[in-house]
């Protein structure tokens, strides 16, 4: 029997001939960008997109035994040193994986049902890292916003929660919006203390809490004056986030 891989590139190809290419949605006042060819060209766009180094492959398979039958992508990480490159790379995967669930969906093709991380160590070597099976949809349709929107929302936010907001960066992968934030508290003990409830106080509203979910992820970066204390990710199509503190700060 052919594989998933196979199969899904062929079915690709035919639809792919048959119908328009999807575009994708348009963020931020970034150009809408229409992706096109089979979901291996999509996805290797995709992550092209995040404009990183952390991903080191991906590549679409079959699903591992105990899972559910359909297509698994496959990602190796290549961490750099920094204290965020696991769950940045680890974010990337969630929200490409998400993207490619519902392109395949909406054309036609075999569904994509999971992802795996593997992370590539120094001496070349790679180390299977963890296997997640994902919802078959989105929990609810992402509202377009502007980058200056969101901007906006965060300046709000972060006053409320007393923390100052220092650096917000964008990433659109397939032409969607994602967000990278960094704030800084002069509270440290206290906003760890409480950093479920801080956290999502400062980028619920960008993910549907209250209201409808404006961007693809968050990734927020809490720092205070003199270290990093957490960073924190959430990709809201596979509805997949975690959370790394620094254990060593004060």
């Amino acid at each position: 029997m052919a594989s998933v891989a196979v199969s899904l590139l062929a079915l690709a190809i035919a639809v792919s001939a048959a119908r328009p290419s999807l575009g994708a949605a348009s963020n931020g006042g970034a150009a809408a960008l229409v992706a096109t060819g089979a979901p291996d060209a999509i996805l290797a766009r995709a992550v092209q997109d995040f404009h990183s180094n952390l991903i080191a492959s991906a590549r679409l398979g079959e699903s591992p035994p105990g899972y559910a039958h359909g297509v698994w992508i496959s990602y190796a990480l290549k961490l750099h040193g920094g204290h965020f490159d696991f769950r940045r790379g680890t974010w990337q995967a969630q929200i490409i994986t998400g993207l490619l669930r519902d392109i395949s969906r909406d054309r036609g093709w075999p569904a994509v049902v999971g992802y795996g991380i593997s992370l590539v160590l120094p001496n070349g070597t790679t180390r299977p890292w963890s296997q997640t099976s994902i919802r078959s949809s989105t929990p609810a349709s992402i509202a377009p916003i502007t980058e200056a929107d969101v901007r906006s929302i965060l300046k709000r936010t972060t006053k409320a929660a007393g923390v100052k907001l220092i650096e917000v960066t964008f990433v659109h992968p397939l032409g969607h919006l994602a967000v990278e934030a960094t704030i800084t508290t002069s509270k440290a003990r206290g906003y760890i203390h409480d950093r479920y409830i801080n956290d999502w106080a400062i980028i619920g509203p960008l993910l549907g809490h209250p209201g409808k979910p404006r961007v693809e992820g968050t990734l927020l970066v809490v720092r205070s004056p003199t270290t990093w204390l957490e960073v924190m990710s959430y990709a809201y199509r596979t509805t997949a986030g975690g959370a790394t503190t620094n254990s060593h700060a004060p």
